[in-house]
């Protein structure tokens, strides 16, 4: 019996090593996964069409090594900066997020290997000074995803330099703001907005708005929104990243994590935008049509 019982407990060890090996297999696999994703996110951003489409004034994105410090590149570090990686400016904004205003680096948030910025919608915002665009016509391309709706928020707004409210005439900027019902996406410029359906919490998107100087179109995963007319000048110059600036203050935040906005001064060409979102597309593993 006592042989019995020793021969058992070998057994129960040797099944517990196995376990143990298997376990650590599972580990390091998910791991090199991961790697192999930012990797490849990498690869792909640096072969991207994004720079060689002109008229480019602001990107911003995580899988870079230039593009977040690398000591706040850990799971729910507060993230303090965040580069503008436009190579066709000789001028780069720098985002800065001091104390609680800021939002957290999260490593996996895309496509199980590529980083976001996680805004918790309170106060969590990423500010881009010194931008100075301006013009008819814009065009943005965003990657998302929403956790938790916020009613009235928005993604990102902008502001002019004397303005104080961002329903102000010369403000006329808010990215996907969602509406009190949170189950829209709507870009817009003081008037005009183009309008999308919201995809949900949790799905990862692509959202892109065009300006022509006349009208405004929304495409998410590459869908196009009925046009709606939208006219005026941009008079751009702090980006607010992660929420809404209204009356002199941040509000309205997004809960959510972000990984990529690309602003350009100009109403991009169909094959233009296309080329951008599918990009974008391959990068993130996100459908498009």
């Amino acid at each position: 019996m006592k042989k019995n019982k020793a021969f058992s407990l070998i057994e129960l060890s040797v099944v517990i090593l196995i376990i143990g090996i298997l376990v650590a297999g599972v580990a390091q696999s998910s791991r090199i996964i991961k790697q192999m994703r930012l990797l490849s996110a990498r690869s792909i951003t640096n072969a991207s069409p994004v720079n060689s489409i002109k008229d480019m004034i602001f990107w911003i994105e995580t899988s870079l090594e230039s593009s977040l410090l690398e000591a706040e590149e850990e799971d729910n570090l507060d993230v303090s900066t965040w580069n503008d990686i436009n190579n066709q400016s000789g001028y780069r904004s720098k985002g800065t997020s001091s104390g609680s205003q800021r939002p957290s680096f999260i490593s996996d948030a895309f496509n199980g290997g590529i980083p976001g910025v996680r805004f918790k919608g309170t106060d969590d915002v990423m500010i881009f000074s010194v931008l100075g665009f301006g013009g008819q016509q814009l065009t943005y391309f965003i990657v998302a995803k929403r956790i938790v709706s916020v009613a009235s928020s928005s993604v990102f707004s902008a502001i002019a330099p004397s303005a104080t409210n961002d329903s102000d005439n010369e403000a006329s900027l808010v990215g996907f703001f969602e509406g009190a019902s949170s189950n829209t996406l709507q870009p817009f410029r003081v008037n005009g907005k183009s309008s999308a359906t919201h995809p949900g919490n949790l799905n990862a998107f692509i959202a892109t708005s065009v300006f022509d100087g006349t009208n405004n179109t929304t495409y998410l995963n590459g869908v196009a929104s009925a046009s709606v007319a939208s006219t005026g000048n941009f008079n751009i110059n702090n980006l607010y990243v992660g929420c809404r600036y209204t009356s002199g203050a941040i509000s309205n935040c997004f809960n959510g994590d972000i990984a990529e906005l690309i602003i350009f001064s100009r109403a991009l060409k169909t094959d233009e935008r296309k080329s951008v979102e599918t990009y974008l597309s391959k990068k993130y593993n996100i459908k498009i049509s």
